[in-house]
């Protein structure tokens, strides 16, 4: 009868550990921490109506996670002297119209009465995959508590999620919102 030797028997423990330190040490560390689902289109005409809304929780104030926020950093050095967080916004108006868009879309902003203040708008464009594409920060004036900004981004056609935040001096991203988008260039 034959017995193995304890060499053959730790043939394939050994062969096993030797693929998984291979797999370990061939990791691609550019891999992305995150892939998001930019599917999800809530549609809005050239007068800012909506067509139809996804089901994702999209355009609403939110808390942006640590990661998402981290997007915002190179922007977070804009002067924010002499602004101001209104008491509140309007979360029925916060998303960019028209949606898809060509080129060119605009934010309409809307705070409780009596606001005239100053704030900066943040945003950042980024792929599936977590990748920024294209980033702005801006101040602007609200006027009888309403002001409107119009952007455009510098992407491709596509789908893509925007994130931005609105920030004062006293209060850095006071408002955070997210949604998907589309560019028909």
């Amino acid at each position: 009868m034959y017995k193995p030797t304890w060499q053959m028997r730790s043939k394939p423990a050994l062969c096993f550990i030797l693929i998984l330190l291979v797999n370990l040490a061939c990791k691609d560390t550019g891999e992305p921490d995150m892939k998001i689902d930019v599917s999800d289109q809530w549609l809005f005409d050239y007068n800012g109506q909506i067509n139809s809304v996804g089901g994702q929780e999209q355009w609403k104030n939110t808390i942006l996670t640590t990661k998402e926020l981290d997007l915002f950093e190179s922007l977070d050095t804009m002067d924010l002297t002499g602004t101001s967080a209104p008491d509140s916004v309007k979360d029925n108006i916060t998303y960019p119209y028209p949606n898809p868009f060509y080129n060119i879309h605009a934010f309409a902003f809307g705070f409780n009465a009596g606001y005239t203040g100053q704030f900066v708008f943040k945003s950042v464009v980024v792929d599936s995959l977590f990748n920024p594409l294209d980033q702005i920060a801006v101040r602007l004036q609200a006027d009888s508590n309403y002001t409107n900004v119009d952007i455009m981004p510098d992407i491709p056609e596509g789908r893509f999620r925007l994130y931005y935040t609105l920030s004062s001096q006293s209060e850095p991203h006071f408002f955070q919102c997210w949604g998907n988008i589309q560019n028909t260039q």
